[in-house]
């Protein structure tokens, strides 16, 4: 009686884990559903989260990273598009509460 040989199976590659820049491009600036406002809301917020923290799969975004992010935000200066900066915005929001400047949660 004869074995049966094993055939070398391949599976499929993964699938690379979207960036939060793809999904942004993909879902956001190319969708002609989406409104201008909408679009250029959307890309400064995540234009924010990449100075912040990087690209990154949205696969592994959770409420800890969110809530980081919302922090930041709301301790970044109210002045902080008002003028030229080298500053990160850690950088930014460390200064502003070190010099009492109101910032965005205020």
């Amino acid at each position: 009686m004869r074995k049966a040989s094993a055939v070398a199976t391949t599976s499929p590659p993964k699938p690379q884990p979207l960036l939060l820049s793809q999904v942004l491009t993909r879902f956001v600036l190319e969708n002609p559903h989406v409104s201008a406002d909408t679009k250029k809301a959307t890309q400064r917020a995540v234009e924010l989260f990449l100075q912040a923290f990087g690209d990154a799969p949205v696969s592994i975004i959770g409420g800890e990273k969110a809530g980081a992010f919302r922090d930041l935000l709301f301790s970044l200066p109210a002045s902080l598009g008002k003028r030229k900066s080298s500053f990160t915005l850690t950088e930014e929001a460390e200064c502003a509460k070190k010099d009492g400047r109101p910032t965005l949660r205020a």
